[in-house]
């Protein structure tokens, strides 16, 4: 229960792939610079198993490797099944937002820890 699943650029597909086929085993989904599958993410198996629970998206809005069209699509269907999404967005940064801006992302990743896990803001 105490698991996450993260992943960064193509590790995004690959964490919704997982999160899909484990459901309830792990206890949230981390997403960084995220290819998002919508075919996977918008499947019966990933709602069920990730309806109301959290999922963390962070994203560069100039990524030229992501497109934010297809993070924005990945988190919609989410939304749509009742995925407790929340997201970050820095408009003019790019694929390495990670690696760009290390100490901001971490934040936001501890503050969704505290924010979901601990019920600290």
């Amino acid at each position: 229960g105490r698991v996450l699943l993260a992943g960064i650029s193509q590790g995004g597909a690959g964490v919704g792939r997982a999160a899909a086929d484990l459901g309830g085993r792990v206890a949230g989904l981390v997403f960084l610079s995220p290819t998002l599958e919508v075919g996977v993410l918008g499947s019966a198996a990933f709602a069920a198993g990730w309806r109301g629970r959290p999922v963390l998206v962070v994203s560069g809005g100039a990524d030229p490797h992501v497109p934010p069209a297809s993070v924005d699509a990945g988190v919609a269907v989410m939304k749509a099944g009742g995925v407790a999404v929340t997201e970050h967005r820095v408009p003019a940064a790019g694929h390495f937002l990670f690696f760009a801006e290390t100490e901001r992302v971490t934040g936001w990743v501890a503050d969704w820890l505290r924010e979901v896990f601990v019920g600290q803001a």
